[in-house]
């Protein structure tokens, strides 16, 4: 029932604002997925949506809906994860490259080891297929060994829209 609640509240306080950013957008529909989403997480999409209808107050904005993006766009980039452990690079050409850090309790820092990879990209409104070109090279800070694996080349889902790119599930953030 909450659920439900939610996102009527969420629908009607969108129809209230001339245009939401992708972004605020987003969050809406990832918050009426939510069975119980945090207060703090409600809090900041209200407190958004005053911003940006403060914002546009008086202008009619033109914005790009959801469903008006697709993987299909230019998504030529470089993104991070929300934690920054991990970066993409897209280029327009079709190549890119991926690199991960992972937690060092020693250094308390991401930088314990650093994994890369490069990669040919191609993609479809909704998915994102990768051809790896090398392989993985994992190198420990501290002792500056190399290992290098190959991984396997596939298909993963793609959603983009403007400032953000989820691949596979993972939210990266220009």
């Amino acid at each position: 029932m909450f659920k439900s609640i939610l996102i009527v509240s969420i629908m009607l306080i969108s129809s209230l604002v001339q245009a939401d950013s992708v972004e605020l957008q987003k969050m809406k529909q990832m918050l009426s997925q939510m069975d119980n989403p945090p207060a703090s997480m409600l809090q900041m999409v209200k407190d958004l949506e005053k911003a940006e209808k403060r914002s546009n107050k008086g202008k009619r904005v033109k914005s790009k809906s959801l469903s008006e993006f697709s993987c299909k766009d230019n998504i030529a980039g470089v993104y991070k994860s929300s934690n920054g452990n991990q970066i993409v690079t897209i280029n327009s050409r079709g190549t890119g490259s991926f690199v991960q850090y992972t937690y060092d309790a020693k250094y308390k820092d991401y930088h314990g080891y650093k994994g890369e990879v490069d990669f040919d990209w191609s993609t479809t409104k909704t998915t994102m297929r990768f051809n790896y070109t090398s392989k993985m090279r994992t190198t420990q800070k501290e002792t500056g060994r190399v290992k290098a694996k190959k991984i396997k080349s596939g298909t993963v889902s793609c959603e983009f829209a403007g400032s953000y790119i989820d691949i596979g599930g993972v939210m990266y953030y220009r």
